[in-house]
C-alpha cells in the first residue's frame, strides 16, 4: 500500500525517534521491522475495522481507512490526544487507552479545619 503522502518528510528528526522507541514493530533482537508508514497503514487498519462491524463494506472500510492513513500522515491536528491512533493500532490486540487526570471541580464548601474528620479531632498518632 502507498499513500499519497511522504511520510517520512513529514516527520521530525524527534518525531522519528519517538516511534523507533515507542511504536514501531521490533523483532526479538529489537531491530526495527516495521518503517512509519506501515506503522500509520497498521493503525488505519485497525480503527476502519470498527466500521466492518457496523455494516459497512469492505469499499467503505478502504475509505476510512484511506482516510485516517493519510489524516496521520499529514500530521493533521485532531481532537484526541496526540497518542490515541497509536494505542489503536496495539500489536497485542488488546485495545488500549491513555489516561488522562483533571481536576476535579467539587461543589462541596471548604474543609474549616483540615485536623478535624465530622466534627472529631483526629489523634495525633494519625496526623
Amino acid at each position: 500500500m502507498s499513500g499519497k503522502v511522504d511520510v517520512n518528510k513529514e516527520l521530525s528528526a524527534n518525531a522519528m525517534k519517538v516511534l523507533e522507541k515507542r511504536y514501531l514493530k521490533k523483532d526479538a533482537k529489537g531491530l526495527m521491522v516495521e518503517t512509519p508508514e506501515e506503522l500509520f497503514w497498521r493503525v488505519a487498519k485497525n480503527i476502519a475495522k470498527a466500521d466492518s462491524y457496523y455494516g459497512k463494506n469492505e469499499t467503505d472500510v478502504k475509505k476510512t481507512e484511506e482516510k485516517f492513513f493519510n489524516m496521520m500522515a499529514r500530521l493533521t491536528p485532531r481532537a484526541a490526544p496526540p497518542e490515541m491512533p497509536m494505542v489503536y493500532g496495539s500489536t497485542s490486540g488488546f485495545l488500549k487507552s491513555p489516561c488522562r487526570i483533571t481536576p476535579a471541580k467539587l461543589n462541596a464548601p471548604p474543609i474549616a479545619n483540615p485536623k478535624m474528620i465530622r466534627g472529631r479531632r483526629i489523634p495525633k498518632r494519625i496526623l
